[in-house]
């Protein structure tokens, strides 16, 4: 039985045969018929039987050996890539990248011993609170309140004046007095045209005003020693000053300045000295208490004058205190007689609740 296939080549493109021979011994026997058209005659002749498959060239499918390694991650099959075909520079890379390359597996066993020192070792850590704590400690500037709904309970009078002291501002003398210049005179230092004019406004029908009398006295104390910071003696401090209160002018000695070797050892009865830190500290105290005497709006300018400071310094410490210093609004300029033109330039600190904890200046001061 023979099968002839005829094929159109054209139509299928080229094609790729791939057969088999098989066993020569096998029973089956198969001949090819060749057909002499001349004479009409058929030639049988004996053959072997090669099974083909017969493929379009076009539409096969090569098959080959997988490229991509299977749960290998890319970066192990690149180093491999550079291990075999790198440059020696490559090859060098993936050399020191596997030798300092971390072995997880021996950390896991190890890490116990890491918990348990990081934990020996951060157990003295202060902890975020007491870090706070410590740097608040560290301000020049009285404690506050962050906390505070009022502004006055921002930094609360006893926390400026301490009670001990506070008990010695004997006032009754001044608010007996009805001459304005004399009332001045009986303060610590009344070479003060602040003090004079606070003084002048505080009247039978002020609230608490023997309570402002006796901020002001305060605030003249502190104004008399750093008018005279200069001065290293406190007996030579006192004969500047208006008789203050020993046990007042014994504690603002102990707070605001530091001792100073002299003839007779180290003693502030004998000698002292204000150094930039304490001077900053002293002015700081002594403008809280000028914000509670001013109902805690501030005429930067008059200020200024008043501690011969360059305003740019004293808006610092106001700043390092948490007050706003801005222009004087129309409003502000109106009540305080300021013409339109100056109070473009005319600097108001103000302090407002809520309060906003002023970031610390690492920059210290010259000296």
């Amino acid at each position: 039985m023979f099968h002839l296939l005829s094929l159109d080549h054209s139509l299928m493109g080229p094609l790729e045969y791939n057969g088999l021979l098989e066993d020569a011994n096998s029973s089956q026997k198969y001949c090819i018929a060749v057909y002499d058209p001349s004479h009409k005659s058929i030639e049988l002749i004996n053959s072997l039987v090669v099974p083909t498959k017969v493929t379009s060239k076009e539409k096969r499918k090569l098959k080959g050996p997988k490229v991509k390694q299977l749960n290998v991650r890319n970066n192990i099959q690149r180093n491999a890539l550079g291990e075999a075909f790198g440059t020696k520079k490559a090859k060098k890379a993936i050399a020191d990248m596997e030798r300092n390359k971390i072995d997880s597996g021996k950390l896991e066993e190890e890490q116990v011993v890491i918990i348990d020192s990081i934990r020996s070792n951060t157990s003295n850590i202060p902890t975020k609170q007491e870090m706070e704590d410590t740097m608040n400690k560290d301000r020049l500037i009285p404690e506050f309140d962050a906390e505070a709904t009022r502004v006055e309970d921002i930094y609360p009078l006893e926390n400026i004046i301490p009670k001990k002291e506070w008990s010695f501002l004997r006032v009754d003398s001044i608010l007996s007095e009805t001459d304005i210049e004399k009332k001045a005179e009986l303060l610590c230092y009344s070479n003060s045209k602040y003090l004079l004019k606070k003084l002048g406004e505080i009247t039978n029908e002020t609230v608490n005003k023997k309570e402002k009398v006796q901020i002001l006295y305060y605030i003249s104390v502190l104004m008399g020693v750093y008018a005279n910071r200069r001065c290293h003696n406190k007996d030579k401090l006192l004969e500047n000053l208006n008789s203050p209160p020993g046990i007042v002018i014994d504690g603002v000695l102990q707070r605001f300045t530091v001792s100073r070797a002299g003839e007779f050892g180290k003693s502030k009865d004998r000698s002292f000295t204000i150094d930039p830190a304490h001077e900053d500290k002293l002015l700081s105290f002594m403008l809280a208490l000028i914000l509670h005497s001013d109902n805690f709006h501030l005429e930067v300018s008059v200020i200024a004058q008043e501690l011969s400071l360059k305003p740019s310094r004293l808006v610092g410490l106001l700043r390092s205190l948490g007050c706003i210093v801005k222009n004087a609004t129309v409003a502000e300029a109106e009540s305080l007689n300021i013409s339109k033109s100056m109070a473009a330039n005319y600097k108001i600190a103000s302090l407002k609740v809520p309060f906003k904890v002023p970031e610390i200046n690492r920059r210290g001061r010259r000296n």
